[in-house]
């Protein structure tokens, strides 16, 4: 027995030693924060001090020299994040991860983004060079400053390689790949579809703004300009004669058609984009006009922002969020005009067909016949090489095949010098809207639904980003360039941008995602896959029930969760339940809904079971289109890309009820109806689960996760943000949230009056778990707290002095 517990003894201080190496050594890996710090690259000394939430506030006395420091916070807190983005964009993630990373370095490859952003830093203007060369030493004094490798580089065993200035333009390029289609999947989705399917079922499903639904669903679009005219259709074709064709020569070895189509979904799941809106003076007190900005992202630890505030040689306060890897501030106020985005989800790229000779080493263009140009490209696996060869035409690179075989080339705003510059760093210095937009049109970003404020009042709509000069129309999805081409040679003006002013919407202006302009100003901007104008429509709704805003009404708006295309579905349950016989799940179905507020908050059962009945419904009406679609496994095909709008083609289906347009799986509509209705009875209440576990958050649960918590066991309890449920949800509602996905930040300023301002952000500022800012803040943008938007009383105070060249 003594000898058991000397040994249980002896094992309890190996183990506790252990964990003290291992805390040891991650801990020499934390940023230096207070003090005094002499590093060569500075002109002059620069103070960073930091409140208990981590945020820096920079004071600097020239901009190189501000992009200096902010490098080194970035190389400090975020380093391996921002490794993760060059990697991703550059086609470089096999090197720390191996053959599970080689697909999708091969697809990166073919745009050779790293190419791309060394030509694009060799046109760049002198200044702006400059500061990214400042920015750039800044990164890697930061990160050679710390005492131990930062430790995921320790896990992986590797070491981390120093930052180049184009590694920040790649940063911008795996930007564009999150918000854009970096393989035309729109496109091709909808080629595939519209070649697959009757012209009428093609019309009925594809997205597009609808005028006119069936037994009162509303138009949900609500642009800043125009109006929709189009109506929806009811496909003549039966769904069992559609369904049969679709299934013609498909080799379906699964043997079980009947389940796998009633346990097909669509994959409506949330996409990356945004809410912003903005009133102007008329609509507030002190006559400033404010900016509330949510961007959507899938959200990780740490947050794809990072949080900054800097002094101007003017003496201005510039406070934001800033991408770790770029010396911009992304979003933020400098006292005299605020900023925010959402994703514009316009017509940014173009699938050319390829006609090619019999060999495939040339390919036709209004010129004649040309040889493709190929680029050897040599890929790091762990230790090991793979080459990859790229092939390249006159209009971009080849980025696969149509599902019959032909060669598709991609043309591409990224693509061009014009698609990714640093001129969105001249946004900091803007006085008013008017020369805020003339930043805007002229930055290499991913093009975004900008929303613009100033200190005076005004309030205004625009895109930021490039526009090709070419008119977008109705065309075909994928086209041939081989006789006549259809390639933008140049891009917009400024003067030619869209604009659209508070004045011409009563004071206020907004945006989600959805289309906002359907007049005049359409062809400008084209059409990339917009969401439904379900989010757009409400938060306009909100707007128009107050005459003055103050910021906390507009964090309301961001908090809200109801879910208007709900209580449609809602009324539509009750009905298929309440019926005379009660089939056995009616009474509890009925129960809940005699609660019905449309809101989805943690703790509502009703709306968990209308959401269920939902995704039942539409699983047994259009889920097997979808899963015939998928079983042809063309492999740029997805369901997911083109959905956005097919509640409107369901809602008319289960309202109106057409006999051909049965599921051929039921004998009736009542039928499929009460199977959803059960389902969804079955999905909330059953499995011994009481009405305590049948809420929303039981669903809806909020699950960030380290990248390697992922993959390594144990390390969650130690990386991760905690597990709990959440109010909102990932579709239709203002406060997009689902478990890894929803608002990377929160924000809500008037241009000089920042310090009523609001700025919420999940995570924390820094990378490193045993940081004390490693989870701080995450807690208010849980609970959406009202936390300030300007840093707070300063903790550490740390200075950095240049180097004596002597």
């Amino acid at each position: 027995m003594k000898l058991a517990k000397r040994l249980l003894f002896a094992i309890g201080i190996l183990i506790t030693a252990s964990l003290a190496a291992v805390y040891f050594v991650v801990s020499a890996s934390l940023p230096t924060i207070e003090g005094e710090w002499a590093l060569p690259g500075l002109e002059h000394s620069v103070t960073i001090e930091r409140d208990a939430l981590g945020v820096p506030t920079i004071q600097a006395q020239s901009e190189n020299d501000r992009a200096f420091a902010l490098g080194v916070l970035h190389g400090q807190d975020r380093f391996f994040q921002m490794d993760l983005l060059r990697r991703n964009a550059a086609g470089e993630l096999s090197e720390l991860f191996g053959e599970a990373a080689l697909s999708w370095d091969q697809a990166m490859r073919t745009h050779r983004f790293r190419a791309r952003a060394t030509r694009t830093i060799a046109a760049m203007p002198e200044p702006l060079k400059q500061q990214l060369i400042a920015y750039t030493r800044g990164v890697n004094s930061g990160r050679d400053s710390l005492a131990v490798r930062p430790f995921e580089y320790l896990l992986l065993s590797q070491s981390p390689r120093p930052w180049q200035p184009e590694d920040s333009l790649l940063c911008l390029f795996s930007m564009y790949v999150d918000l854009q289609n970096h393989d035309g999947g729109y496109e091709r989705s909808l080629a595939f579809m519209q070649k697959h399917l009757p012209a009428d079922w093609f019309e009925f499903l594809r997205p597009q703004p609808v005028s006119q639904t069936a037994s009162g669903l509303p138009t949900w679009e609500a642009p800043l300009a125009g109006k929709v005219t189009t109506a929806l259709t009811l496909p003549t074709i039966p769904m069992s004669d559609l369904l049969a064709t679709l299934s013609e020569n498909d080799d379906d070895s699964n043997g079980d058609d009947e389940r796998m189509a009633l346990a097909y979904r669509w994959h409506d799941e949330g996409v990356p984009g945004s809410n912003n809106w903005g009133v102007d003076g008329s609509r507030t007190s002190h006559g400033g006009a404010i900016v509330a900005d949510d961007m959507h992202l899938g959200i990780r630890v740490p947050n794809t922002w990072y949080r900054a505030s800097w002094y101007l040689k003017d003496g201005r306060r510039v406070t934001g969020a800033t991408l770790p890897g770029a010396p911009a501030m992304v979003v933020g106020s400098n006292g005299d005009v605020a900023w925010g985005f959402t994703n514009s989800y316009g017509d940014w790229s173009e699938v050319i067909q390829l006609v090619t000779d019999d060999r495939r080493s040339q390919y036709l263009t209004p010129e004649g016949w040309q040889p493709f140009t190929y680029h050897d490209e040599t890929i790091l696996v762990g230790q090991e090489t793979t080459r990859f060869i790229v092939r390249d035409t006159i209009w971009g690179p080849v980025i696969g095949e149509d599902d019959e075989g032909n060669l598709l080339a991609y043309r591409w705003v990224a693509h061009d010098i014009e698609g990714a510059n640093l001129n969105m760093l001249a946004m900091v210095h803007a006085r008013n809207t008017e020369e805020a937009l003339i930043v805007a049109a002229n930055s290499g970003v991913p093009a975004q639904n900008l929303m613009l404020a100033d200190k005076d009042g005004r309030l205004h709509w625009s895109i930021m980003g490039p526009i090709p000069q070419r008119d977008w129309q109705d065309k075909q999805w994928i086209q041939d360039w081989s006789e006549q081409s259809l390639n933008w040679t140049s891009y917009r003006s400024a003067d030619a941008y869209p604009l659209v002013s508070s004045t011409q919407h009563n004071g206020v202006l907004w945006t989600a995602n959805s289309q906002v302009v359907m007049d005049e100003l359409y062809p400008l901007i084209g059409d990339g896959g917009y969401d439904i104008g379900i989010r757009a429509g409400s938060i306009a709704e909100q707007l128009k029930q107050k005459q003055q805003f103050t910021e906390q009404d507009l964090l309301d708006i961001q908090l809200s969760t109801h879910n208007r295309l709900y209580d449609f579905w809602a009324e539509h349950l009750k009905a298929v339940v309440d019926i005379q016989p009660q089939p056995p799940f009616s009474k509890a179905i009925l129960e809940a809904l005699a609660k019905w507020q449309g809101k989805a908050e943690v703790d509502s059962v009703s709306y968990r079971l209308v959401s269920a009945y939902h995704d039942e419904v539409l699983s047994r009406t259009l889920g097997p289109i979808a899963k015939a679609l998928e079983d042809k496994e063309y492999e740029a095909f997805s369901v997911r890309k083109i959905d956005n709008h097919i509640d409107n083609a369901l809602w008319l289906m289960v309202t109106e009820q057409p006999e051909h347009l049965l599921n051929p799986e039921y004998k009736t509509w009542e039928g499929l109806l009460l199977a959803s209705a059960e389902a969804a009875y079955q999905a909330t209440f059953v499995d011994g689960k009481g009405t305590e576990q049948a809420g929303w958050g039981q669903v809806n649960q909020l699950h960030l996760q380290h990248p390697f918590s992922k993959v390594i066991p144990g390390l969650g309890i130690l990386l991760d943000m905690p597990k709990q449920p959440m109010a909102g949800d990932g579709k239709h509602v203002v406060r997009i949230q689902g478990e890894s996905f929803g608002a990377s930040q929160r924000m809500v300023v008037a241009p000089g009056r920042e310090q009523h301002g609001i700025f919420h952000m999940p995570t924390g500022q820094s990378g490193h778990p045993l940081s004390e800012f490693y989870r701080a803040g995450h807690d208010d943008w849980v609970n959406g707290n009202p936390s300030p938007f300007l840093p707070q009383k300063t903790k550490y105070n740390l200075k950095l002095l240049p180097v004596d060249p002597n």
